[in-house]
């Protein structure tokens, strides 16, 4: 009984997430339709949410700016 080398080992690859092509065409007209109505809610929904975390930072970067120019002034008056 002969001792033989081990077999190599095959490389695999794998596409991340980012890399893959989006689902698409499921052979199912119904099916198609309502992916697509899910993928642009999605996008909408995440279009809104982007938003308004732009709007509520601009707001307490604002805040905070006067917050910190009122103790300013409030300091250099004493």
């Amino acid at each position: 009984m002969s001792i033989g080398s081990p077999p190599s080992a095959t490389v695999q690859t794998r596409t991340s997430a980012s890399q893959s092509p989006p689902l698409t065409g499921f052979g199912d007209p119904a099916l198609d339709a309502r992916w697509a109505a899910w993928v642009a809610k999605s996008q909408r929904h995440e279009q809104a949410v982007r938003r308004r975390v732009r709007i509520v930072a601009t707001v307490v970067a604002c805040l905070a700016a006067l917050v910190a120019a009122g103790f300013g002034l409030w300091r250099g008056a004493w």
